[in-house]
């Protein structure tokens, strides 16, 4: 539940900034959440497959921008890759901010493990539980 309210959150901060920035839209973030909110409930009250079809969509999509997004990035960046975030004498730096690397990397550490454990609820829509479930678990992992 907690999880769920921080999602909604983030979800309502990024919608907002991104309406604002991209059609000068200044809606209260309020709204991103309802329409957040009700997606959600729409989604889980239609059979699992439904919620599967537009995850796969939405999957796509980000990996797609995310490719996107690295090879622009790569591509203009004036001095080439760095490889300064990857030295273990600047992996503790926080440029002035307490904690700030570390506070991150935990935050990437735990949701990097979110959703592992749902291959256990799939399985009752899966035709060969004993298999797939064992199986997906260990590729999540």
């Amino acid at each position: 539940m907690t999880m769920e309210a921080g999602l909604v959150g983030i979800f309502s901060a990024f919608a907002d900034q991104a309406f604002t920035t991209q059609f000068g839209l200044d809606l209260p973030w309020e709204i991103y959440a309802v329409v957040g909110l009700v997606a959600i409930a729409a989604l889980s009250h239609f059979d699992i497959s439904v919620a599967a079809k537009v995850l796969g969509v939405v999957l796509v999509c980000e990996i797609g921008m995310l490719t996107l997004t690295a090879v622009a990035g790569l591509a203009h960046h004036p001095d080439g890759m760095s490889f300064t975030s990857l030295s273990p004498l600047t992996a503790l730096n926080t440029n002035g901010v307490a904690g700030g690397v570390v506070g991150l990397g935990l935050l990437m550490a735990f949701w990097s493990w979110v959703g592992f454990e749902s291959t256990a609820i799939y399985g009752e829509e899966s035709k060969d539980p004993k298999r797939i479930v064992p199986r997906a678990t260990m590729i999540a992992v």
